[in-house]
């Protein structure tokens, strides 16, 4: 969606809007896909030394995550300042 947000940032405020919440709902779904991994990878039978691994990874996804819609929210600025 970001690649399309760039295009869509030169030609429509609407589409910037729509993709900001698209990537917003998509955010809302890996964080709540990551806690319910993350409950269950503490449950499993695994080592502590693999869970703690294993969590770095989850908490690397969820930053990645968040950065993509850090960026989706300042395209969404920049639309409103080209607006005006």
């Amino acid at each position: 969606p970001l690649v399309e947000a760039f295009e869509t940032l030169r030609k429509d405020m609407d589409g910037i809007l729509h993709m900001r919440a698209t990537v917003a709902e998509g955010e809302q779904t890996v964080d709540k896909l990551l806690w319910e991994m993350t409950k269950h990878l503490f449950k499993s039978d695994l080592d502590l030394a693999q869970k703690l691994h294993v969590k770095g990874l989850l908490d690397r996804v969820a930053e990645l995550s968040n950065r993509i819609e850090d960026v989706a929210d300042h395209l969404e600025v920049m639309g409103i300042k080209r607006k005006f």
